[in-house]
């Protein structure tokens, strides 16, 4: 009897691309990186920065895999991330600003390796479409509720003309 081999993020990002008709070296264009990128991370497991699996996970439309990613090379973040979620975007996105603002101040005072800075810069990145998400909800259900409104004010209007 054969064991299912379990899937590996390469594998997961193959699967995602391939669920969406897409190839490598559409996703590559999608992305604005190299088709052999794309294909060291299927399979070979490369993890790409921030950045470029952000744009990965837009172009194929999958927040989770977003967030295994994190898992994987982020695990505080992804900690951090997912205490936040329980509690409420807000919440998270407020710490977050707090966080990268005090990264910021400590960057002019005092000297930071590279790869803090460019952790930091990962951080500004995502903390950028974590608000730009939000505020999409937001619209949304803004606009929800407008819909409601004149669904309510039009209901309104007919039973008063019923009586």
């Amino acid at each position: 009897m054969a064991m299912d081999k379990e899937l590996t993020f390469g594998d997961l990002i193959r699967q995602q691309r391939k669920n969406r008709k897409l190839t490598t070296a559409e996703l590559a264009v999608l992305t604005a990186v190299d088709r052999t990128y794309i294909t060291k991370i299927e399979r070979h497991n490369k993890l790409p920065s921030m950045a470029i699996m952000y744009k990965i996970c837009d172009k194929l439309g999958d927040d989770e895999l977003f967030k295994k990613y994190l898992k994987i090379k982020y695990p505080t973040m992804y900690e951090k991330f997912e205490k936040d979620l329980a509690l409420g975007e807000i919440g998270f996105l407020g710490r977050e600003f707090r966080e990268i603002k005090a990264a910021v101040e400590k960057i002019k005072t005092e000297e930071v390796t590279p790869k803090e800075l460019k952790i930091l810069k990962d951080r500004i990145l995502f903390f950028g479409s974590s608000v730009n998400r939000s505020l999409y909800k937001l619209e949304s259900l803004i606009g929800q509720l407008a819909r409601f409104k004149k669904l309510q004010s039009n209901l309104k209007n007919t039973l008063e003309q019923k009586k």
